[in-house]
């Protein structure tokens, strides 16, 4: 399965898919912080919470989207092609405690490549709505990638 073949409500259905899983390790990646570095731990719930809002986001995109309903995707489907657009999803990070450092390198790692299916999906975009909806998408994941670059924690 591939992007071109998606109809736009799928495509919106696997950024919200991307977006979960996002929000997911994101979650995961703050409770696996040392317990004493609460602006770590913060910083990751706050990232989480920004994917959760754009799921809501993606979530009013679909509703407002009118084409016949398309045939339905597994959710496997979905969650393979999450799996080979943002892979820092499956990276281990070992230890028992997760260090700034490698906790920094992994959310940078999630918003680009969050960023990178955003602007792959924009490109081949049909309509100026949904070019313009991934293209925001992207550009708010650039944003948090610049904000965890720049962040003191």
């Amino acid at each position: 399965m591939n992007l071109a073949t998606l109809s736009l409500k799928h495509r919106v259905a696997l950024c919200r898919r991307a977006a979960r899983a996002a929000a997911g390790r994101l979650r995961m990646l703050a409770g696996r912080v040392d317990p004493g570095d609460e602006p770590l731990r913060r910083l990751f719930e706050n990232l989480a919470r920004d994917e959760e809002n754009h799921f809501e986001e993606m979530g009013r995109f679909d509703n407002g989207i009118e084409e016949p309903a398309p045939e339905a995707i597994a959710e496997e489907d979905l969650d393979r092609m999450v799996e080979r657009f943002i892979p820092s999803l499956s990276i281990t990070s070992g230890g028992r405690y997760l260090d700034r450092e490698v906790g920094t390198y992994l959310a940078e790692c999630l918003q680009e490549e969050s960023a990178s299916l955003y602007r792959t999906l924009a490109d081949q975009a049909s309509d100026e709505e949904s070019r313009d909806f991934f293209l925001h998408s992207k550009e708010a994941e650039e944003s948090k990638i610049k904000f965890v670059r720049q962040v003191l924690l």
